[in-house]
């Protein structure tokens, strides 16, 4: 490949008034994460949601949540992600 786009992600921050279950307000949320179908299964999926998880932490979010495609909470799962009713959640207190 030359200088083709083979995978991107997204994550908006959120801000909200902060109160005591989320002192600093923000509330990550991850929009997609998309790798060309002859790329995938490489890790770079996984990559890209680590550098998402990093700048999460780094802007001091307690916690990230994804929507996900059914069949794909494998990958999210992996990284630390719960399920929830129809979201992913992934609580970066740690």
């Amino acid at each position: 490949m030359n200088d083709d786009i083979v995978a991107v992600s997204g994550m908006v921050m959120h801000h909200n008034i902060p109160r005591h279950t989320n002192p600093t307000g923000l509330e990550p949320y991850i929009l997609n994460v998309y790798v060309t179908p002859e790329l995938r299964g490489r890790g770079i999926s996984k990559h890209l949601l680590k550098m998402l998880i990093k700048e999460a932490r780094k802007a001091r979010a307690i916690k990230l949540t994804l929507r996900f495609w059914p069949g794909k909470e494998a990958l999210y799962s992996k990284l630390g992600f719960k399920t929830t009713k129809n979201e992913m959640r992934l609580d970066l207190k740690r």
